[in-house]
């Protein structure tokens, strides 16, 4: 009976778990339109970092190429063509899921993904201390005014994320009491309750609960919401 075990000299071919060698990466295959998979358009103006950074690290490691993007993953010389394809892919994946306003500020002087992470991270991050105490002043001072329900409640919901993106969290029990603590005093009076029950209602059931106050009222006294 002939000997089929393979000989020591016999070469082998070794297939990562991503892709085999000479075919295309799946990440080159999969993600014909990024914004599919990062539906956010990272913005100075809205408070979306940590979604936008979420998203595209969940993507990254989805198709294990996080280390193009911290820079652990280094190319073998100039002419490494797979290291030049990726970073230039995960490059276009960053351009292409922040607006201008951004691109603007991290394109010119970073010429790789590595740079272009980190220029984002800190562009968020660049004075957060001060940026801080900025928005908890505004959150601590914002009130329902002549704003809908539903303009508040979001207004203070967008403060408490701007206050996570530079590091300091709101907790849900901040939301809500500082939520009824904006509201008018005839309308306080009437959701004052909420305060007391334990436990503490969540914001989106606090935020349910003055939306359905505020239909009560335009419905059975004809008054505008904004007048409240």
């Amino acid at each position: 009976m002939a000997d089929t075990t393979p000989s020591p000299s016999t070469p082998s071919t070794t297939i990562t778990p991503n892709h085999a060698p000479n075919s295309p990466h799946l990440a080159f295959t999969t993600i014909s339109n990024i914004k599919l998979h990062i539906p956010i358009q990272l913005s100075l103006t809205e408070p979306n970092y940590k979604k936008w950074s979420r998203l595209f690290l969940l993507l990254v490691r989805r198709f294990n190429l996080l280390g193009y993007l911290t820079g652990d993953t280094k190319p073998t010389g100039d002419d490494d063509v797979e290291w030049i394809q990726f970073d230039a892919l995960l490059q276009g994946w960053i351009l292409s899921t922040v607006n201008d306003e951004v691109s603007d500020l991290i394109l010119a002087s970073h010429s790789t993904a590595a740079g272009l992470w980190t220029a984002v991270h800190d562009l968020f991050h660049d004075n957060k201390h001060a940026r801080a105490m900025q928005l908890e002043h505004r959150f601590r001072t914002t009130i329902k005014g002549s704003k809908s329900m539903m303009e508040y409640c979001q207004t203070l919901k967008n403060l408490a994320d701007y206050l996570d993106d530079v590091d300091a969290p709101v907790s849900g029990h901040q939301l809500v009491l500082q939520a009824l603590r904006g509201l008018p005093n005839d309308l306080r009076s009437q959701v004052n309750f909420l305060q007391f029950q334990k436990p503490l209602p969540t914001f989106f059931e606090a935020r349910s609960a003055l939306l359905l106050l505020e239909q009560f009222l335009v419905q059975f006294t004809g008054v505008t919401r904004h007048t409240f």
